[in-house]
């Protein structure tokens, strides 16, 4: 349901570029070992029991890349038709050089999906856009 609708909305907005904002607060993208520690270290952590129950699914397959609700959407919506380069995570912009480039692309239309956690999402992102 959820695919279908950010599909749909895709589709709608298309003539325009409009960018929709999709949150979850499941199953965020995967980090590497280094950076898990220091998500950890900050305590930042969007759920400490999903992040928990990720932790131990990582244990029982450690060479498998895992499940994610982020991975499995964006896959979706690329079998669909959605280009793979419009469809971003805010955890891939772990930097703020980072967020402002992908902010930018946000407000030209590169960007036509923005997915990520409350947490990251939250109060205080602004990607307002300046196109008219």
């Amino acid at each position: 349901m959820c695919v279908n609708n950010i599909a749909q909305i895709y589709e709608d907005g298309k003539a325009d570029r409009l960018t929709q904002l999709v949150f979850c607060d499941i199953s965020t993208p995967k980090t590497t070992p280094t950076q898990r520690a220091a998500k950890t270290a900050g305590g930042n952590l969007d759920s400490p029991e999903m992040n928990a129950l990720e932790r131990l699914i990582e244990s029982e397959n450690p060479d498998e890349p895992g499940f994610t609700v982020y991975d499995d959407i964006r896959e979706k919506l690329v079998a669909r038709g959605v280009p793979r380069e419009e469809i971003a995570f805010i955890h891939e912009a772990n930097t703020e050089t980072r967020k402002k480039e992908l902010f930018a692309k946000v407000r030209n239309g590169q960007v036509r999906v923005l997915m990520g956690s409350t947490f990251k999402m939250g109060a205080g992102m602004n990607v307002r856009a300046t196109r008219s």
